[in-house]
C-alpha cells in the first residue's frame, strides 16, 4: 500500500470494529473525507470541524499575472511546495491560456520539490525536477537552494496557503529576484463556527480519544479559537492530558510543541501513515483499558 493509500488495508491487526465507541476530531478541510472515510470504516464516530478552509480567490487575475510575470522571468529555480498548489497552478494557466508558455519558462529551471506530493504535481503537468529536499520541508528545501545554488539567480516559489515569509526573505537576501505564485491560500475558521465551537466543547470535556492535524495552522487556528471563547487552558490541558493529539509531522506538531502538547507522529509524513498509527494506538489503549479493568 501506498504511504498516501487511506483504504483499509487486509492485513492483520485491521478490523471493522478497531475503532468501535472511539471518537475521533478531524480538523483538516482538503483530504478530510480520507481521514474520515478511514476512521468510521474502522468504527469511529467522527467530529469534523475545519480550522482552516481552503480558498481559492473569486477570480484567477492575480494569478495570472504573477504567472505572467514568472513566464517573463524565466527563472533559474523553481520550488514547488504542494502537489495540490502545482496542479491547481496549471489548471488556472491553462484556462488562460498560459500553460504552454509556463511549461516553456519551467522548462530550463532547476525544479526543487518540498516532499513526494509535489513531485508528483510536478510531473503530472509534464516536467521533472531536479532534486527534494531533505526533510520534507519548506525550511529544508530552502536550505538546499542557498546551500548549492550561486547567489544572484531569479528564483520562483509556489507557496501554499500559509506563505512563510521568513523563508521568502531568506531568499531575497541571497537572490536577485524571488517570485511568488500563490495557487491557494487558507484561511482560519473563528469561533462562531458551530462545528469549531462543538470540537472545541468536545475537547474540553475530554469527550475525543483523538485529534488530527495535517498542517501547522490547523493548529493554530484551533489554538485561537479556543481563546476566543476563554477556554485556552482548557483545550491545552486536554490535549496534554486525556484526548491524543496526532500530528502529520515535524512542522504540523511545533505549534503543540511550543504549548507542552506532546503529539504523536508517524516516522513517515504522509496521511495513510497517519491513520495507521491513530489506529494503532487507540487500538492499544482499548486493551490496556480491558486489561486494566480485568486486573
Amino acid at each position: 500500500m501506498s504511504d498516501d493509500d487511506t483504504q483499509t488495508p487486509t492485513g492483520p491487526g485491521i478490523r471493522g470494529d478497531q475503532l468501535e465507541g472511539r471518537r475521533i476530531g478531524v480538523t483538516s478541510d482538503r483530504r478530510s473525507s480520507d481521514l474520515i472515510d478511514a476512521f468510521t470504516r474502522r468504527g469511529a464516530q467522527v467530529l469534523h470541524a475545519p480550522t482552516l478552509r481552503i480558498t481559492h480567490a473569486q477570480e484567477d487575475g492575480p494569478l495570472l499575472d504573477d504567472t505572467r510575470a514568472l513566464i517573463a522571468a524565466r527563472p533559474d529555480v523553481l520550488l514547488a511546495i504542494t502537489g495540490y498548489g502545482i496542479r491547481r497552478w496549471f489548471e488556472v494557466a491553462d484556462a488562460g491560456g498560459l500553460a504552454t508558455d509556463l511549461r516553456g519558462a519551467l522548462a530550463g529551471a532547476d525544479i526543487l520539490v518540498r516532499g513526494p506530493k509535489a513531485r508528483g504535481g510536478v510531473r503530472a503537468v509534464g516536467l521533472d525536477d531536479a532534486g527534494m529536499s531533505v526533510e520534507e520541508t519548506t525550511t529544508s528545501l530552502v536550505d538546499k537552494v542557498l546551500a548549492e545554488y550561486p547567489p544572484g539567480l531569479s528564483v520562483g516559489v509556489q507557496v501554499h496557503g500559509y506563505t512563510d515569509e521568513v523563508q521568502l526573505d531568506r531568499l531575497r537576501a541571497v537572490h536577485r529576484q524571488v517570485l511568488v505564485v500563490a495557487p491557494y491560500r487558507w484561511t482560519a475558521v473563528d469561533d462562531t463556527d458551530e462545528r469549531v465551537q462543538r470540537l472545541v466543547a468536545a475537547l474540553c470535556a475530554r469527550e475525543l480519544d483523538a485529534v488530527t492535524f495535517t498542517s501547522a495552522p490547523a493548529v493554530e487556528a484551533l489554538l485561537a479559537a479556543a481563546e476566543g471563547m476563554g477556554v485556552y487552558a482548557q483545550v491545552v490541558a486536554a490535549l496534554q492530558d486525556g484526548v491524543q493529539a496526532a500530528a502529520v509531522g515535524p512542522v504540523t506538531a511545533a505549534p503543540l510543541l511550543a504549548v507542552g502538547v506532546e503529539p504523536i507522529q508517524p516516522e513517515r509524513f504522509r496521511m495513510g501513515a497517519l491513520i495507521r498509527l491513530v489506529c494503532d494506538r487507540l487500538d492499544v489503549a482499548a486493551a490496556e483499558d480491558v486489561q486494566g479493568q480485568r486486573g
